[in-house]
């Protein structure tokens, strides 16, 4: 069995995608808390620009694999299918037009309930720092001798 070129460069593109989505997409609250500051101050713009760079990208992977899904369909041989063609514009158009819709919204939910989160942590209790006994003195003697 040979596999051809284009099927080696999708394998390609599929573990370039999914290497970038493992960094952006799928990252948790807690890093994006992390990265947007200190639990005692954090950065409100920072936090709200993390939480819509990760909601661009969660749909920028969607369309990646959807994109990905189609064009192996292609390849398949189901390119001739005008049905499959229509239906596929029609859900770019719907996910496009939800993407552009509810965007402000999805990220400012987002960033508030990490911000609540961020608001709500226990701060560590202060540590006593111990200072060790300082080092005996040496107190010369009357003869010289220490």
């Amino acid at each position: 069995m040979s596999f051809s070129l284009t099927i080696v460069g999708l394998l390609f593109l599929l573990t370039g995608v999914a290497l970038l989505a493992r960094a952006f997409v799928f990252s948790s609250n807690a890093t994006i808390a992390a990265q947007s500051g200190a639990p005692s101050a954090f950065n409100a713009d920072v936090l709200w620009s993390l939480c819509a760079q990760r909601f661009d990208l969660r749909f920028a992977f969607g369309f990646l694999m959807a994109g990905m899904a189609l064009m192996v369909l292609a390849f398949a041989g189901a390119n001739r299918a005008g049905g499959l063609q229509f239906a596929s514009l029609a859900a770019l158009y719907i996910a496009l037009l939800y993407y552009s819709l509810m965007r402000e919204q999805m990220v400012s939910t987002d960033a508030a309930a990490i911000a609540q989160g961020i608001a709500t942590q226990k701060r560590p209790a202060p540590t006593r720092v111990r200072t060790p006994p300082a080092p005996p003195r040496l107190v010369a003697s009357a003869d010289g001798a220490a």
